[in-house]
């Protein structure tokens, strides 16, 4: 997943987790088609409506942190044989080395964001 997919997904699952209370300009219909379709609703809403939602989204921004994970993946035959998470890049290639060792097949190690 690049970083620009990352960052969209998270700003989607943001807008999802709005709740009711954090928008008092929204009138009770106007909160119902939001609460049931918050991107539709964000992108045909008015300037003053699209202001108060973008301002809760980058709240929840501010407030998610990305932590890097590293995954490690063993590859036999095009096929994923074993993969597991590790929390700092050393562990990782500590990992993929011990598996390097023991298999035949090809061990990849990449970094990924996990949102907080």
């Amino acid at each position: 997943m690049t970083a620009d997919c990352a960052a969209f997904l998270a700003i989607v699952r943001a807008l999802h987790k709005i709740d009711r209370n954090s928008l008092p300009e929204l009138l009770t219909v106007q909160w119902q088609h939001f609460r049931d379709d918050p991107v539709r609703y964000l992108l045909y809403c008015n300037d003053a409506h699209q202001a108060a939602i973008w301002r809760e989204v980058e709240k929840r921004q501010a407030k998610a942190v990305s932590a890097p994970i590293w995954i490690v993946t063993e590859l036999s035959y095009d096929k994923i044989t074993a993969q597991r998470a590790e929390p700092s890049q050393e562990a990782a290639d500590t990992l993929a080395d011990k598996w390097r060792s023991q298999s035949a097949g090809k061990v990849e190690v990449r970094q990924v964001e996990v949102p907080s």
